[in-house]
């Protein structure tokens, strides 16, 4: 027996219910998920003055100025100090003596 195909018509519905359905279902997620954006105090939005402040470029004019040749370079070698270096750690040798044997048995002999 052979199996009736659906009509590509409701195949059509199906699937776009299913992707409205998901669509919807993705944007509630995503509204309950996301954060809100931050406050901004109302200082910072507010809009800047065209105007230029005559005071403030005064003191930017009256400041001190250094040439280039006033102000020292500095490298990294002269900032920089080496690390100390670390010889070899020295190592402790067993040493054999007479003195310590036991009566009876036979003294080791040092080199």
């Amino acid at each position: 027996m052979r199996k009736k195909k659906l009509p590509s018509l409701v195949t059509v519905l199906v699937l776009t219910l299913v992707t409205a359905l998901s669509w919807v279902g993705f944007s509630i997620y995503r509204a309950f998920t996301t954060e809100s954006p931050p406050s901004v105090a109302e200082e910072i939005l507010s809009p800047l003055t065209p105007t230029l402040d005559q005071e403030t470029i005064q003191k930017i004019e009256g400041a001190l100025y250094f040439n280039d040749s006033q102000i020292p370079e500095l490298t990294t070698t002269q900032a920089v100090t080496p690390a100390p270096t670390v010889g070899p750690l020295p190592t402790a040798e067993p040493e054999a003596t007479s003195s310590a044997t036991p009566e009876g048995t036979p003294a080791l002999e040092t080199p």
